[in-house]
């Protein structure tokens, strides 16, 4: 119970602290609060034994951190408008072809566009955790750096909860305007609900 009680906890933080970068009051100044939500990532490394390449996996995840993800968090169902396409939306263009980037609440709906943007969350999701779990794994801890630095893929389904929950109970998230919102919450939840177990595995070895 202890245990299952602390991981929530945890959990909260963490989805309190990516709420924050994503707008929520107090906002911390960047990259603040990139570096603050980061930082759990960069101790997994460190106490894994990666050295002082934890520190460069610490500023991989922090830009990961920083990418942006605007266009993709409507799943389909709009778009944001933004003067360019996101840093990492080359990836997504591999597979999906460019994203017409249209007006605000512009209704898309449409199943490719979905999966586009589900895919570019997953991507930037795992800017942030990739590079941390590689280390990890790089010191013979290949499991918990695996689950590490796969955990970024729990962004695309954080937005898809998020958005799923809003489009059904639409009051089950007071003071939150859209499942995007929702989304932040859950994705900085799930990153830390993995990346505290893994930390601690990494500490009773």
């Amino acid at each position: 119970m202890a245990m299952t009680i602390s991981l929530l906890y945890f959990a909260f933080i963490g989805g309190l602290i990516y709420r924050i970068r994503g707008g929520l009051a107090p906002s911390l100044p960047r990259p603040l609060d990139q570096l603050l939500f980061c930082y759990p990532l960069f101790l997994a490394a460190v106490i894994a034994g990666g050295g002082w390449l934890a520190y460069a996996a610490y500023a991989l995840a922090v830009a990961g951190c920083a990418t942006g993800h605007g266009q993709y968090m409507g799943l389909g169902r709009w778009r944001v408008p933004v003067k360019e396409m996101e840093a990492l939306d080359f990836i997504p263009r591999l597979i999906f072809g460019r994203d017409e980037v249209g007006p605000a609440q512009y209704p898309v709906r449409a199943p490719a566009a979905r999966a586009r943007d589900l895919f570019g969350l997953a991507v930037t999701g795992l800017a942030m955790t990739l590079a941390p779990g590689l280390l990890i794994m790089s010191t013979g801890n290949f499991w918990p750096g695996f689950l590490l630095g796969a955990s970024g893929i729990l962004k695309a389904a954080a937005y898809w909860i998020g958005w799923l929950i809003n489009d059904r109970f639409p009051r089950a998230w007071p003071g939150l305007k859209s499942g995007a919102e929702a989304g932040e919450w859950l994705t900085g939840a799930f990153l830390y609900a993995v990346a505290v177990p893994v930390i601690c595995a990494l500490a009773t070895r």
